[in-house]
């Protein structure tokens, strides 16, 4: 009995070599094979194979470890078919339904997004009352950047006995030359309103007393100054950083200890004169 004569390497190779000869030529009308382009398509073909079976495991593995439609800890549910939301507060193991989004974040305490769970899996848990705010708007507005707006005040006659103030506001962005800045530390503008003085620095308004004039002269204003009136607007919108005084003195008006004329108290203020002053 004669035996088994098995297929060659070199027999398979040349079957694979017609096969592909054969695809060239029905595809390509060419038998010649001076190249090969169809290898690229089968390459795309085995390609999209593995890249598939990937796209297929991964969705499975995310299946099998944050599986949808799934309680879990979450306690901010909402129905997947009805749209109906529930909580779960913390220490109860009762599913409450709530009235809407920003009752059951005040209720739970936190800015919470609501998971979506099938209604199988809700039926599953016991179900406590309703609660919640009923006519509370469904959910709070989100934080937006803060608005930008500017108050200007323009005096009319300020040499008058009544001076006139004008308001104007804009709810935009000011777009100004470069003469115009910023209140620099060193600087300040003396304004009144509703018959007090204030003095007005960079970091907001101080109240001043023009007749103190240790106080007043210390920051260079003259007993001829006039304060601008400014509008209630302009006036609440500056920050009120208290009185502007001067720098309380330990032990004012005792006696000196550094042997001093009796008349000079701690807190007095003298000057001397040289041979050499005119």
């Amino acid at each position: 009995m004669a035996g088994f004569r098995l297929t060659t390497k070199v027999q398979v190779s040349g079957w694979r070599f017609l096969l592909r000869r054969v695809e060239h030529a029905i595809v390509r009308r060419d038998t010649r094979m001076f190249d090969d382009p169809l290898q690229f398509y089968s390459r795309a073909v085995f390609a999209g194979v593995v890249v598939s079976v990937l796209i297929c495991l991964g969705a499975a593995l995310m299946a099998y470890f944050k599986p949808l439609g799934k309680q879990g800890s979450d306690q901010l549910l909402v129905d997947r078919t009805t749209n109906q939301l529930y909580v779960m507060l913390p220490g109860s193991n009762l599913l409450r339904p709530v009235y809407n989004l920003t009752s059951a974040r005040l209720a739970l305490g936190n800015s919470g997004t609501p998971s979506a769970v099938k209604s199988e899996e809700l039926n599953r848990l016991p179900k406590g009352q309703p609660i919640g705010i009923p006519g509370a708007p469904y959910a709070t507005p989100t934080g937006t950047p803060a608005s930008r707006w500017t108050l200007c005040d323009t005096v009319a006659k300020p040499d008058s006995s009544a001076p006139k103030v004008e308001t104007s506001i804009l709810i935009r962005s000011l777009a100004t030359d470069l003469a115009v800045g910023p209140m620099r530390p060193n600087q300040g503008m003396l304004v009144s309103f509703e018959g007090g003085n204030w003095l007005v620095t960079a970091d907001g308004r101080h109240s001043i007393d023009l007749g103190d004039r240790a106080v007043s002269s210390a920051v260079g204003i003259p007993v001829t100054a006039k304060a601008t009136p400014v509008s209630e607007g302009l006036f609440n919108a500056l920050a009120n950083m208290g009185p502007w005084q001067l720098p309380a003195i330990p032990a004012a008006g005792a006696p000196n200890t550094v042997g001093l004329p009796e008349n000079l108290v701690i807190g007095s203020v003298f000057q001397t004169a040289t041979e050499s002053d005119p």
